[in-house]
């Protein structure tokens, strides 16, 4: 019996990061399977059946993932660790089926760290919601510029005595928060499936790659399965 390494974050953006806290089922037995073993149980308890063998087993899988049998996939669950900017952080909440735990700015004083993009995105004409394009780079000083301002004026409403939820308001949405975050294989498939898309916002893309590494580490079989459906 192997089980599954939880203890390798992946670098996101410039200060953040995507790590497997836990994942049930931890254990598996078939090296070709890994989680994906779990699957199978959850699609054979129907027939009072299990395994009936690797080849017979990825088969069953694809068959699953191929028609949308997604009750099964649930049966696999995630729990990550993120350090990301607010408003990726944002992008990921709206994920309804999974729950989330996150640092309070209520109980403790927010960490003087930052998002600063290395290039300035262009508003998209065709598209109101997108980026297209580049602009000047020495644009990328304003945007640090401006959160070093804020939360200088952050610390200064702390010293005389303001509350941490009131002094919280004046920061921006790129600050970086961390939270816990559960979510089962069908779900975060979903996910990966809309926020590693094309016309996402690029940095809660590159959330979303991290996490597919993971689940491409863990459910070898319905994570191939799955990127040949949505390529």
């Amino acid at each position: 019996m192997e089980t599954i390494q939880t203890n390798k974050p992946i670098n996101v953006l410039d200060k953040g990061f995507v790590k497997l806290v836990d994942i049930m089922p931890k254990n598996y037995t078939d090296p070709e399977l890994k989680c994906d073993e779990a699957i199978v149980r959850a699609a054979r308890v129907s027939y009072n059946q299990s395994s009936k063998g690797t080849e017979r087993d990825k088969k069953l899988i694809q068959y699953l993932v191929k028609h949308h049998h997604s009750v099964p996939l649930e049966s696999i669950v995630f729990q990550f660790q993120i350090k990301c900017p607010i408003f990726v952080q944002r992008h990921i909440v709206k994920h309804r089926m999974s729950s989330m735990n996150e640092v309070s700015a209520r109980y403790t004083k927010v960490i003087d760290e930052w998002y600063t993009p290395n290039k300035v995105r262009k508003q998209c004409t065709k598209n109101k919601q997108s980026s297209d394009g580049f602009l000047d780079d020495t644009l990328s000083e304003q945007f640090d510029s401006a959160c070093q301002s804020s939360y200088k004026k952050y610390e200064e409403l702390l010293e005389k005595g303001v509350s941490r939820e009131m002094a919280r308001i004046i920061l921006p949405q790129s600050m970086y928060t961390q939270f816990f975050w559960k979510i089962d294989l069908r779900n975060a498939l979903h996910f990966c499936n809309l926020r590693n898309a094309p016309d996402s916002q690029w940095e809660t893309q590159q959330y979303a790659q991290a996490i597919e590494k993971i689940i491409q580490e863990t459910n070898p079989v319905s994570y191939k399965t799955f990127r040949e459906q949505n390529k």
